[in-house]
């Protein structure tokens, strides 16, 4: 008798659990973010073409955690780690405004000045690629790793050219400028980079 109410009080409990709204997706205008432009239409999902061959990427991220088929990053006190979308370990340091650390064990460093105008340039390796590139809420321009990026801000989504690759793009949810403009700036490094 007992083994017949427990089973019956799982069963409700599984059909709470499905019956769970899915996490609203923002609305309104995006947040005022000087150092990029969110795109509202992403919800929580960091959407792109990104490293040598164009890939997709996609990647949920809620709060400070970053997740997608092999991505599972936490990024947050002055710290990025886990593992990445290349299914390589992460684990990188943020002091001030340079990041270092490994990615599986390759060197990883970037150098993150902030501009007057919130914008950013940054400066970094990742093993042999090297990055020069610049966020601001207009564009993504520079190259980071093996790519070069011209991408435009054009109200949606950041698109343009890579090269290698052809057609960009790369779409920022809302929640990332919740996070310091180090911890946002270091990640896209990584992501781009093909961490």
């Amino acid at each position: 008798m007992r083994c017949t109410h427990l089973v019956a009080s799982l069963s409700c409990l599984a059909l709470v659990a499905c019956a769970t709204p899915p996490a609203p997706v923002p609305s309104g205008p995006p947040p005022d973010w000087k150092l990029a432009s969110a795109s509202m239409s992403a919800g929580s999902t960091l959407q792109g073409t990104g490293g040598a061959g164009g890939g997709q990427i996609s990647n949920q991220i809620v709060g400070h955690n970053i997740n997608g088929p092999m991505a599972s990053l936490y990024v947050s006190g002055g710290t990025v780690r886990g593992n990445g979308n290349s299914g390589r370990s992460v684990q990188v340091s943020i002091k001030g405004n340079k990041a270092e650390g490994l990615v599986g064990n390759v060197p990883f460093s970037a150098i993150i000045d902030i501009l007057p105008d919130g914008s950013a340039h940054i400066v970094g390796s990742m093993g042999a690629g090297n990055s020069d590139w610049t966020l601001s809420p207009t564009a993504i321009n520079g190259r980071i790793g093996v790519v070069t990026y011209n991408l435009q801000w054009n109200g949606t989504q950041y698109e343009g050219q890579m090269v290698p690759g052809g057609y960009g793009f790369l779409a920022l949810p809302a929640v990332m400028a919740t996070w310091t403009d180090y911890e946002a700036a270091t990640v896209l490094s990584l992501i781009l980079m093909g961490a």
